[in-house]
């Protein structure tokens, strides 16, 4: 299974040129590297902290 999806703009080698773009790549790649724990708690205010986004700026991802 490829996790690349074929309207990510990181798949077309531009990168996203959002900070919601490169929160939710970063994100993807942690998550998909095993950085995680299993189980682990994710939350909202560690996650804007480390990719440097407030929460106003989440939007529902398709």
């Amino acid at each position: 299974m490829n996790p690349t999806r074929h309207d990510d703009p990181a798949a077309s080698g531009k990168g996203p040129s959002t900070r919601h773009g490169r929160a939710c790549d970063g994100l993807r790649s942690l998550l998909l590297s095993g950085s995680f724990a299993p189980g682990a708690r994710l939350t909202e205010a560690d996650l804007t902290q480390r990719f440097g986004v407030s929460p106003s700026e989440r939007t529902v991802a398709a």
